[in-house]
């Protein structure tokens, strides 16, 4: 099942710049929050996620991983989540507000009662070289985690302004560069004539900027409407706007499924 379209939410967040350096990302997670309540909906949980410095997240490349597990669920600490947004190191799309919002939402309602959100960040292909030695990755880990909420009917309307984002991780980038070298196996072929396209990093000197990225109440109240929460509960939903948004398949794991499912769709941002 697809995820509810939250694209039509204005794209910028608040109308501050972030001051990290241009080769300094940043991940931060607006929504859910830990050990919160929130009203159940016809349309489902949102997730809302804000990137700093988004052109260079891009052109280097980023995965954030998400799930929505009900409790009691199996240990998921080393599973990946099923639903992903992210962009291929490369990739040259741009946008014109910094911090940027991006927005996705599980596929179907969520029926009263305890749930996990489980995430998980990396960045792209990444190497680094050292005097004597060189190594690469298919993927940067930079951090994962999982926190608990809770559906109840009859809890109050969620609110997004004035409260800081969670920041999720923050990775300083030198530049592109070509790994060769890569060990002979079938997907790679011989090493001499196969190179890997990667990022090389470096130690993050800065300090995180979450609260650079609250939603405004003009979004607050998007995502209201969209969702169906407190006095928009019977209204009609209204597209207006724009904006970007994770395609992948928005999905609620249940217990016992999730084992079944595998990894979802990964999205490129475009």
């Amino acid at each position: 099942m697809r995820p509810l379209s939250l694209g039509w939410l204005l794209t910028s967040i608040l109308p501050l710049t972030t001051a990290l350096p241009n080769s300094t990302t940043e991940v931060d997670l607006i929504f859910p929050r830990p050990d919160n309540t929130y009203a159940p909906t016809p349309s489902g949980l949102p997730v809302l996620i804000s990137l700093h410095n988004p052109t260079a997240a891009n052109h280097f490349g980023w995965t954030f991983r998400w799930g929505v597990y009900k409790q009691p669920h199996p240990d998921i600490a080393h599973r990946l989540p099923l639903n992903t947004i992210s962009a291929a190191i490369g990739n040259d799309t741009t946008w014109p507000d910094n911090p940027h919002l991006i927005t996705d939402a599980t596929g179907k309602p969520l029926e009263p009662g305890t749930y996990t959100f489980h995430w998980n960040l990396r960045g792209s292909h990444w190497c680094e070289f050292l005097p004597g030695s060189a190594e690469y990755s298919d993927e940067l880990f930079l951090t994962n985690g999982s926190f608990s909420f809770t559906v109840a009917s009859g809890a109050p309307t969620p609110t997004f302004t004035g409260t800081c984002p969670t920041a999720l991780g923050v990775v300083d980038y030198v530049s592109t560069t070509v790994y060769r070298g890569l060990p002979w196996d079938e997907e790679h072929g011989d090493p001499a004539t196969q190179t890997l396209t990667c990022a090389v990093t470096r130690s993050v000197s800065v300090t995180a900027e979450p609260c650079l990225a609250t939603v405004d109440a003009a979004q607050e109240t998007s995502v209201s409407k969209r969702m169906g929460w407190g006095e928009y509960a019977t209204a009609a939903a209204s597209a207006t706007g724009t904006g970007s948004f994770g395609s992948g398949r928005g999905v609620v794991v249940p217990f016992l499924s999730w084992v079944f499912v595998g990894i979802g769709v990964v999205l490129v941002i475009s």
